[in-house]
C-alpha cells in the first residue's frame, strides 16, 4: 500500500525522472499528500510474482487531455501485458494489450474529479482476464476475458508500472494484492491509506538521535513529508526504538492491514540490517531482517492481521500500537 504522504515516492519506487514526479497537497479527502505525475513520467515497483493481481488507486486527471496507464508486467518486469488506460480524447477507460484495444468502459472520467479505480488481471494467451471497477462498486465497469498476454514466457505478474502519457495526473491511496493466501485476494473497494506518524516515545528509546542523545527520539522521525535533516541511529545489535503513533480518524474502520515504513541507510562498508518492531498488548513482534544500502531507501513490512489475535486489526489495537525498528 502507499498513501504517498511521506513524499518518498522516489526512494520507495523506481522512477524515470525525479523532475516529473512531485508531491502534491491536493488529495481526495483534503488531507495528506498525493503524487502528481507530469508528462512522460512513470513509477515502477516489483511485487511478489502472482497469477492474479488486484490494484486499487485514487485517480484525478488534472486536465481533460490527461492520460494515464497502469501496466501489469511479467518476465522480471520486462514485458508489458494487459493494461488499463484513460483515453485522453474520450475520457473513457480502456483495456489494451500493447496497442490493441480489448474493451472500453462507459463512464467519462472528468478533469479535476477524483475517482477510485480498481483493476484485477490474469495473464494468458486465451482465458486471461482483466476487470475494472469504479468508486467502490461491486459490479464491473469493464469485464474482459481473452488474450491478455503480450509476449514473453511467464504468466506470473511480477511488477506494476504507472505511466503518465500526457498532461498531469494525480494518484493516491493505492493498494496492490496478490492471489496468495485466503484473505485480501480480491477487490477491497474504495479504500483510504492513513499514514500514522510518531507522536510520542514508546517503550524503547535506545537509538541515539542526530541531536546527540536518546531523549524524545520520536521528534527526529515524525516529519511529513520526510526530512533527512534529523534522524536516529545505532550500531549495536539488539538496540530498539519504538514510538507511539497518531490515532486513526474518528469513525468506523474496517482495517485490511497495516504497513510499517522505515527510511533507513547504513554508513559503513560492512553488512548492516534492521528488522521492523511492533509493540502490541505488551509484547514486541518482529518482521524479517532487511539489509540496508548506503543511500536512503524506504523499507516496508506488511501485517494483514494482528499478531496478538491472528484476526483483522481493530481500531483500539491501532490506538495502542507502537512502531519502530531494531538493529540486527
Amino acid at each position: 500500500m502507499d498513501g504517498f504522504d511521506a513524499g518518498d515516492v522516489l526512494v520507495k519506487w523506481s522512477a524515470a525522472s525525479s523532475s516529473i514526479v512531485t508531491s502534491s497537497t491536493i488529495t481526495p479527502y483534503g488531507s495528506g499528500r498525493s503524487v502528481e505525475l507530469s508528462s512522460s513520467a512513470d513509477i515502477y515497483r516489483p511485487i511478489t510474482p502472482s497469477a492474479q493481481v488486484t490494484v486499487g488507486l485514487a485517480y484525478q486527471p488534472v486536465v481533460s487531455a490527461s492520460r494515464i496507464t497502469v501496466y501489469f508486467m511479467a518476465d522480471g518486469g520486462t514485458i508489458l501485458h494487459a493494461n488499463v488506460m484513460r483515453n485522453n480524447s474520450s475520457g473513457l477507460l480502456e483495456i489494451r494489450r500493447g496497442g490493441t484495444i480489448l474493451a472500453t468502459g462507459t463512464t467519462v472520467l472528468s478533469a479535476g474529479t477524483w475517482y477510485y479505480i480498481e483493476m484485477q488481471a490474469t495473464v494468458a494467451d486465451s482465458g486471461g482476464t482483466i476487470k475494472v471497477r469504479l468508486n467502490g462498486a461491486s459490479t464491473n465497469e469493464i469485464d474482459f476475458t481473452g488474450d491478455t498476454k503480450n509476449g514473453g514466457t511467464s504468466t506470473l505478474i511480477d511488477a506494476i508500472r504507472i505511466d503518465n502519457g500526457s498532461s498531469n495526473n494525480r494518484i493516491d491511496n493505492m493498494y496492490a494484492l496478490n492471489s496468495i493466501g485466503t484473505n485480501n485476494v480480491t477487490f477491497l473497494g474504495a479504500v483510504q491509506v492513513h499514514t500514522l506518524t510518531p507522536n510520542g516515545n514508546g517503550s524503547s528509546s535506545q537509538f541515539t538521535g542526530s541531536d546527540g542523545n536518546q531523549v524524545d527520539n520520536y521528534q527526529l522521525v515524525d516529519e511529513l513529508p520526510y526530512s533527512t535533516a534529523d534522524y536516529v541511529g545505532s550500531s549495536t545489535s539488539g538496540q530498539r526504538d519504538t514510538y507511539l503513533l497518531d490515532n486513526l480518524p474518528n469513525g468506523y474502520h474496517q482495517i485490511f492491514g497495516i504497513q510499517s515504513n522505515v527510511m533507513s541507510l547504513k554508513n559503513t562498508a560492512g553488512t548492516r540490517a534492521i528488522k521492523f518492531a511492533l509493540r502490541s498488548n505488551g509484547s514486541v513482534y518482529y518482521g524479517a531482517p532487511v539489509s540496508l544500502g548506503t543511500s536512503a531507501q524506504t523499507y516496508s513490512d506488511m501485517y494483514e492481521n494482528s499478531p496478538v489475535t491472528s484476526l483483522p486489526w481493530t481500531s483500539s489495537e491501532i490506538s495502542n500500537l507502537e512502531g519502530g525498528m531494531e538493529v540486527v
